[in-house]
């Protein structure tokens, strides 16, 4: 039997996330959204949810949506319109967007 204070099993817990679909599921249907126009996380949240089940994608709460927007702009594949807010969250865009 594990424990989640067990250091071993938040370890290979972890591990066997990053091998999972969900994270790039979640990740392509970010990106599909935004080719559609910026958004907040809030709006790509409600968007995801609006689409989930007839895109097949995986369920998601906000929570997992930020993470997957840090992500990708980790990765650059998503950038911050300069200053514009809506509802005190960060709009984003897609980064090719932006270069071209």
């Amino acid at each position: 039997m594990s424990h989640s204070t067990d250091p071993d099993t938040s370890a290979a817990a972890a591990e066997r996330a990053k091998r999972g679909k969900k994270i790039p599921a979640i990740q392509a249907a970010i990106v599909a959204i935004l080719g559609e126009g910026p958004a907040t996380a809030r709006e790509l949240h409600d968007e995801y949810t609006f689409q989930r089940t007839s895109n097949g994608w995986p369920s998601a709460d906000l929570q997992d949506i930020r993470r997957r927007l840090t992500e990708l702009k980790l990765d650059q594949k998503l950038v911050t319109d300069s200053g514009i807010r809506r509802n005190g969250e960060a709009v984003m865009r897609l980064a090719e967007e932006v270069a071209s």
